[in-house]
């Protein structure tokens, strides 16, 4: 039972930890089976324990159940419904405890929050197990021991050695509290163990130690504390008996008082395994009768009429009301939804589900210039819509990437289709032309170039050349570089045969200057002197014809 404990043998001690402890494992493995505790301190005051969860492991499998709000089940690690089954055990909750169930070891783990119980055959486990829950072999001289097998007077000293890891337990407190225990008076609440309503319960059961548990509780924490003891004892009634069962929280004036959620109610001694709308109690426990016999828990369970709907669902419904809806939940008469592509309902006609194809209409569309119609499904239909193609739209025109061109009318602006941050556009360049002088030109070479959009010709080549140098005449210098000027190029120079004359007739033209101007420049001299000094600057050149030289034969 929890804290305080009471062990296989019937000893009672109370132990307050604050870390995981084991509760009970098998000194010589033969089931790998056993069963850790986590307890940590209720408030920083009293240093009471508060269980906060049980880790029972079977085999290869490690179990954790948790009964705080609502009760939470982990197997191998991963969440589960409280309802859980496989081939190596059941687990099931009444909305206040969590019921484990191993068949073939005949074993039972009840996990309450506040408390706790397990069930161990003696014919199975008898002197071969240890920790908090002591040795299963009648026999309490030997129930506090420690892991090295040694025994103890005190269940309280040797309970702390059972600690599965300590480096995980927080440190203790550094000034242990020095004020001696209360003096409490017997509690009212526990005093429901002495009356009437447990006078069958304590013909058959040894009840002292829950009295005392609830007077314990009661004394170091607050008045409800002491309900886990009379539930306790309560549950162990009903265990032993059916006809024990006990209505004992309507006594307590509200103090044990538990509130089952809106879809539920509460019954003291109700069926641990509960009729469902695919099953009832009686299939259920077909070939099982070790886990299904009169067993009896209290708990928050369906109102008269209504079942659970599935061993998988915690809803409450009248069973022929109802129709299984996706993932085995439950779907009232008339009730629709869509499951895939599919419109279902939980039809009146038929008392099943019937589903239909979703009906679609899509609607055409016309997309325009630079977009293209696809395809998509939405909500199970055939949808379309425009979305843009990789090209550029120009004067209602598609041009594709890379394409140039221009207009008719204007051959010196350019488009191109080109892609700039992820989207296509056109880029306009315009063609500036030079300027062209006709009198630089050799006449009759003017014409458009090759994109039709310049004037270019066949320049002269004879011609002006210019450039910048510092004049130096004598032992004088130009202050500074002058523009100077010189005739350059080729002019028509020929010799042909002419058959008239019977002779080859030549024409020599040299390229020099037609025009000239005169200009000054500054000069300094090396002897310090500054003069000004007249050169000439040739304005215009020119092809001049000059006779040529006969070249005489001798």
């Amino acid at each position: 039972m929890g804290d305080p404990y009471i062990t296989f043998d019937g000893t009672y001690y109370a132990y307050h930890g604050n870390c995981t402890y084991v509760l009970v494992k098998e000194i010589i493995a033969k089931y790998n089976f056993s069963v850790h505790i986590k307890k940590s301190y209720c408030d920083n005051s009293s240093h009471l324990a508060c269980q906060q969860y049980l880790t029972v492991y079977y085999k290869s499998h490690k179990v954790l159940l948790e009964q705080q709000v609502n009760p939470k089940v982990h197997v191998n690690g991963r969440r589960a419904f409280p309802t859980f089954s496989n081939n190596d055990f059941i687990i099931r909750s009444t909305g206040i405890e969590l019921r484990m169930d191993i068949p073939d070891i005949k074993t039972t783990v009840v996990f309450k929050g506040s408390t706790f119980y397990i069930t161990l055959p003696n014919s199975l486990f008898h002197g071969n197990t240890e920790g908090h829950c002591g040795n299963c072999d009648n026999n309490r001289t030997n129930d506090c021991s420690l892991p090295n097998g040694q025994t103890k007077p005190s269940c309280p000293e040797t309970a702390r050695h059972w600690v599965v890891n300590a480096s995980e337990c927080p440190a203790p407190p550094t000034t242990p509290p020095t004020a001696p225990p209360p003096t409490c008076k017997p509690a009212p609440l526990c005093e429901i163990i002495l009356s009437k309503v447990f006078e069958k319960c304590r013909e058959v059961l040894p009840y002292e130690w829950y009295y005392k548990a609830c007077q314990d509780s009661v004394c170091g924490g607050n008045n409800s504390s002491g309900c886990h003891s009379l539930g306790a004892f309560a549950e162990a009634c009903a265990k032993y008996s059916e006809k024990y069962c006990v209505e004992w929280r309507s006594l307590t004036k509200g103090v044990c008082e538990h509130e089952c959620p809106k879809n539920k109610v509460y019954k003291s001694c109700g069926s641990v395994i509960q009729k469902t709308c695919s099953c009832t109690e009686e299939t259920d426990c077909q070939g099982d009768e070790q886990l299904c016999p009169s067993t009896k828990a209290e708990g928050c369970y369906c109102a008269e009429g209504k079942d659970i709907f599935s061993p998988y669902s915690d809803e409450c419904v009248v069973c022929h009301d109802v129709c299984t809806g996706p993932g085995g939940m439950p779907k009232k008469l008339g009730e629709t939804w869509r499951y895939g592509c599919k419109e279902c309902e939980c039809s009146f006609a038929s008392l099943s589900v019937e589903c239909w194809p979703v009906q679609c209409d899509p609607k055409p569309i016309t997309c325009p210039l630079g977009k293209r119609k696809v395809s998509k499904t939405v909500d199970c239909c055939m949808q379309y819509e425009c979305e843009p193609k990789e090209v550029c739209v120009f004067d209602n025109t598609e041009r594709q990437p890379g394409e140039k061109w221009s207009p008719s009318n204007d051959t010196c602006v350019k488009y191109t289709c080109t892609k700039q941050n992820h989207q296509f556009v056109v880029v306009e360049v315009i063609t500036t032309c030079p300027r062209i002088n006709t009198e630089d030109c050799i006449p009759g070479t003017v014409r458009t170039d090759a994109a039709g959009c310049c004037k270019i010709c066949t320049p002269k080549s004879c011609k002006v050349s210019k450039k910048e140098a510092y004049l130096e005449i004598s032992d004088c210098n130009s202050t500074a570089p002058v523009e100077l000027t010189v005739c350059s190029g080729a002019c028509a120079t020929y010799s042909m045969y002419s058959s008239e004359m019977n002779t080859v007739m030549h024409n020599c033209a040299c390229c020099q200057e037609q025009r000239t101007s005169e200009k000054q420049a500054e000069m300094r001299c090396t002897n310090g002197t500054t003069i000004t000094h007249s050169y000439v600057y040739i304005e215009e050149c020119g092809c001049e014809t000059q006779k040529c030289v006969e070249k005489i034969n001798g």
